[in-house]
This record gives structure tokens, C-alpha cells and sequence, in this order.
């Protein structure tokens, strides 16, 4: 069976979505704790591999691409509706 997420470097704290993940589907292709998707996430969008609280980094690449609008879950879908700007 293939793997449901990509995670492309170590400190990473979301993983990309190889194909369209069901709400309640358990995430494979992750070290770690089991996680479940808590939403429908589209292929190749972002998922929460760790619980990431309001205003701190969401890292991919090993990079911060943004700022958590409010706590994040593991599980949770990542897009624009709880990923804002570092600039605000």
C-alpha cells in the first residue's frame, strides 16, 4: 500500500498529502505516534504531523512557510484558513 504522506525533511512539522487522505484515515508514511486525519485533505496539501500552537511556526522544507492563525492539531488539514504570513 502506498504511503498517504510525504514528509520532505527531519524537522518538518507537516507532511503533504501524496493523494486525497479521509477524515478519520490513519496517516501512513510518518515516525511517531499514530495519527488520524481530522479532515479531508486534499492531494498534495499540508497536514498537521504535530500539535502546532497559535503563532508559532509551520515548517516544511525545514523552513517556515508561516504562522499558525490558531492551534493547530495533529491530523488537521494546513491551508490559508489557519496559515497566515510571518509579516501578519
Amino acid at each position: 500500500m502506498e504511503e498517504s504522506v510525504l514528509v520532505i525533511h527531519p524537522s518538518d512539522n507537516v507532511g503533504i498529502a501524496k493523494r486525497e487522505i479521509q477524515a478519520g484515515e490513519p496517516l501512513t508514511g510518518i515516525q511517531g505516534s499514530p495519527i488520524r486525519a481530522r479532515a479531508n485533505i486534499p492531494a498534495s496539501h499540508k497536514v498537521a504531523l504535530v500539535e502546532i500552537g497559535e503563532n508559532r511556526p509551520v515548517i516544511k522544507y525545514g523552513e517556515t512557510i508561516g504562522l499558525a492563525k490558531s492551534k493547530i492539531l495533529a491530523g488537521d488539514w494546513v491551508h490559508t484558513h489557519n496559515l497566515k504570513s510571518e509579516r501578519g
